[in-house]
């Protein structure tokens, strides 16, 4: 029991970086993708123009607002 506890050790620490390899290639971005116009207007793909704007959103808020515990201090004199 003891050897197959440490075989599957060894092969977990041997597989762990690849897994970290693959991990990473699924952050990357993959670039651009060209799509001819006929068939992005087949399948409903859409396009438009973007600028820069600022949002403003005032959301209603009911009862008592309070700040979380974690920001909360007490000082007290000595």
């Amino acid at each position: 029991m003891k050897n197959y506890l440490l075989a599957l050790l060894i092969f977990v620490g041997y597989l762990s970086p690849i897994q970290s390899v693959f991990a990473s290639e699924d952050e990357v971005e993959e670039g651009i993708s060209k799509i001819k116009d006929s068939m992005a207007k087949r399948v409903g793909v859409e396009t438009a123009n973007l600028s820069s704007k600022i949002l403003n959103q005032t959301i209603p808020v009911y009862g008592a607002t309070t700040i979380g515990a974690e920001q909360l201090f007490q000082v007290g004199a000595r």
